[in-house]
């Protein structure tokens, strides 16, 4: 009886030391996300953003804002409910948090379902310390909704393998139609996943469960994706002119590039550094990554749900890598390619976080000598640290995407409203919410206002990121004509406040 009470009270132990580590981990996750949320002012796209989100549903207003954007309509849907709570930039800033824990809460189960609770928490604890992540959540912008429900797909899509039922069918089409809704990016997983899943099912599944799963499909397709193809994508792809400056499919292949780009990526998206030896190292672990793809996909000994998962990265990368070779994604603008490294690859940050973990563990797993077994472990812990300690400080420093808080304490404290004042770029955005109407704004005009032929004797240029040519070009010709010139921020396109006087 004694040794039967202890062994309950170990187990207890062990559990409650769980938890309390699960715990733990989520609190990281949140911390992180959370820490200086307000550092930055807003930028040029946060502050469309806000104002589409607090336009008309009912008139049509928003919607014609959206389609002139590149992006689906769901993330300015939710915002307009909730910035009606509340129009503050710190209530805006903190919905993402609600999307960033449900995703943590998504990756944790799907790694304790094909793995253990242990695994569960060093998947968050990885995700918690990358850099674009964090980025992302703090930015207001649809990409943490996507990346929400592209964690809560790859759930169900793990836990209907597991487990063949209608409601996993039903919970996994949900999932990829929120994460089409919220940003087309999600494409890239969505796509592959749902092959993945109908293959499943049309293998294992009885034929009531095979049908029930086709209306499914059926019904996702017409009632999401055909109305998401034709009031927007559709009119979108024509609006931003995608496709105008597609490339020939010759200039595609670099053998280096489609090996090395997975690490890559993995480097950008935990912002790892560009010290020459921290790159070979990361395409080194590109490499590594592909050779253990496909060595898993080989060998078949993984379970097949590990399998589909590696399957699933490969199909997501091969896609991604095509159009964007191609310049049908990720463009920019018109000719404009943003490549590989930018926010329209966040979606990455799913299949990264799962897919990497499994092919390191199912490697490991599989190797029979003790060496190769250690030395897979020294690796994968070699990168987790290297990333970890070098992305953790950035998020902790934080980043200023525009100034115009700061600005308008300078402003203000320096009684700028008693002169006149250019607004060049998006600055106009910023300035009306961080000065507001508490002061004079009567001498206040846009960049199309200046005369460099005939400038006032003392005048402020408040620059905030795009289309900020004007602050330059103004600089330049007043000192030209003898103006002194006190520059209090000049910081590019993220932010320039100057005060010109003679």
């Amino acid at each position: 009886m004694e040794r039967e009470e202890k062994k309950r009270a170990g187990a207890l132990g062990r559990c409650a030391a769980g938890w309390g580590m699960t715990g733990a981990v989520f609190v990281i996750l949140f911390f992180l996300m959370a820490f200086q949320i307000t550092h930055s002012a807003l930028w040029a796209d946060e502050w469309v953003e806000y104002r589409i989100s607090q336009l008309s549903l009912t008139n049509g207003t928003q919607y014609r804002n959206v389609i002139e954007t590149f992006q689906p309509p769901l993330y300015n849907v939710l915002m307009h409910f909730w910035l009606k709570i509340s129009t503050s930039v710190v209530w805006f800033r903190l919905f993402n948090l609600i999307p960033g824990m449900i995703a943590g809460l998504f990756l944790y189960r799907t790694m304790r379902l094909l793995y253990r609770p242990a695994v569960g928490r060093a998947a968050v604890l990885w995700l918690s310390v990358s850099y674009q992540w964090v980025f992302c959540i703090q930015e207001c912008s649809e990409y943490a909704l996507m990346l929400m429900f592209c964690f809560g797909a790859i759930f169900y899509f793990v836990k209907g393998s597991k487990v063949q039922a209608w409601r996993h069918t039903a919970a996994l089409i949900l999932m990829c139609v929120g994460a089409m809704y919220s940003q087309y990016g999600a494409v890239f997983l969505v796509v592959p996943l749902l092959m993945l899943h109908l293959r499943s099912v049309f293998r294992e599944a009885e034929m009531k469960q095979k049908a029930a799963a086709l209306g499914m499909y059926a019904a996702a397709g017409l009632l999401f994706a055909v109305p998401l193809y034709l009031f927007y994508a559709r009119i979108q792809m024509e609006n931003n002119k995608i496709g105008s400056s597609a490339v020939p499919l010759s200039e595609l292949v670099s053998v280096k590039e489609i090996i090395t780009t997975p690490g890559l990526m993995i480097r950008y998206l935990w912002n790892a550094g560009s010290h020459p030896a921290v790159t070979v190292m990361f395409q080194l672990v590109g490499a590594a990554l592909l050779a253990g793809s496909l060595f898993l996909l080989v060998r078949k000994k993984a379970e097949r749900e590990k399998r589909d998962l590696i399957v699933l990265l490969l199909a997501a990368y091969g896609m991604h890598y095509v159009l964007v070779k191609l310049h049908l994604y990720g463009m920019i603008s018109p000719g404009e390619s943003a490549g590989f490294f930018g926010r329209y690859s966040y979606f990455y940050l799913t299949i990264l976080t799962v897919s990497v973990l499994t092919i390191v563990l199912e490697a490991r797993e599989m190797l029979q000598r003790a060496a190769w077994k250690r030395g897979i472990a020294l690796s994968a812990g070699a990168v987790f640290l290297l990333t970890a300690i070098v992305s953790t400080p950035k998020i902790l420093n934080n980043w200023h995407k525009s100034y115009d808080d700061q600005f308008a304490k300078i402003w203000i404290s320096e009684r700028g409203y008693e002169e006149t004042t250019f607004l060049i770029g998006t600055a106009g955005y910023g300035f009306y919410y961080y000065v507001g109407y508490g002061h004079s704004t009567d001498q206040v005009y846009g960049a199309e206002a200046i005369d460099v032929s005939d400038l006032p004797d003392r005048f402020w240029l408040w620059r905030t990121n795009w289309g900020g040519e004007a602050y330059e070009e103004t600089i330049a010709e007043a000192k030209k004509q003898g103006y002194q010139v006190e520059e209090y921020i000049n910081e590019g396109s993220s932010g320039q406040l100057a005060f010109c006087f003679r």
